[in-house]
């Protein structure tokens, strides 16, 4: 037999126990989710456009209409992406796989074109570019520039 002050405590703690459970694990889940959205969500298609170039040269940065192209990366949840350039009248695009990669300094995008090389923009002449957030993750700039390339400036749109 059970005595009947148990039965009160329990009656206490009932509440407090639903309300613990339903609180801390959304908390827990919406914190995680946040951080990996932060990053880069693979799960989900994202498309970002080019915003600004600047060149070697000092005060050489262009936006808009003035840029010398325009540009878009899409990226899937497949984990392929496709990029596009309009230059005046003509429009490339191409295609391929990406992964993304972390490290202590950065967080960044490894893709490998499988067409049109003409719109690798790398050091090495290969198939094969990097991307990487700025520190607030709200930009992703091309790794073009290492090498007296142009700087690249992208953001997301949707």
């Amino acid at each position: 037999m059970v005595p009947s002050y148990l039965y009160n405590v329990k009656e206490m703690i009932r509440p407090v126990f639903v309300l613990f459970l339903g609180v801390f694990p959304s908390c827990t889940s919406k914190e995680i989710k946040g951080e990996e959205q932060l990053v880069f969500d693979v799960y989900e298609t994202q498309e970002w456009r080019l915003v600004k170039m600047t060149g070697s040269i000092p005060n050489s940065e262009t936006t808009g209409d003035a840029m010398e192209w325009q540009e878009t990366y899409i990226f899937r949840d497949d984990l392929t992406f496709s990029k596009t350039r309009v230059w005046g009248e003509r429009t490339t695009t191409a295609s391929g796989r990406f992964t993304v990669q972390e490290n202590d300094v950065e967080i960044g995008m490894f893709l490998v074109f499988e067409n049109n090389f003409e719109l690798v923009g790398n050091c090495q002449l290969q198939n094969e570019e990097y991307l990487y957030f700025t520190e607030d993750k709200k930009t992703l700039l091309s790794g073009w520039w290492a090498c007296d390339g142009p700087g690249l400036f992208y953001q997301r749109t949707n």
